[in-house]
């Protein structure tokens, strides 16, 4: 959440949690569930998996994903062969 600029009282904001449920879970005392992680994954526009894993570790695999799908994207050279 601090990667995104977000503080503790989003949670209460934005999400419309009670004050103790944003306490427990920015200070890692809320047990997490799936419905947890979706709704702040969704939140954060980010996946669920990625809440798991250290934040430069997440946005390293989005740039993979970024530069996988350039590639993808560009016509194959048989492709160009054929023309």
């Amino acid at each position: 959440m601090a990667h995104f600029g977000k503080r503790q009282i989003a949670l209460v904001n934005e999400l419309g949690w009670n004050k103790q449920k944003a306490s427990y879970l920015w200070n890692g005392k809320q047990p997490f569930n799936r419905d947890i992680l979706n709704e702040v994954a969704a939140w954060l526009d980010i996946q669920s998996y990625e809440l798991l894993m250290p934040p430069d570790e997440a946005m390293r695999l989005r740039q993979l994903r970024k530069a996988m799908l350039a590639i993808a994207a560009q016509p194959s050279p048989l492709e160009e062969l054929k023309k």
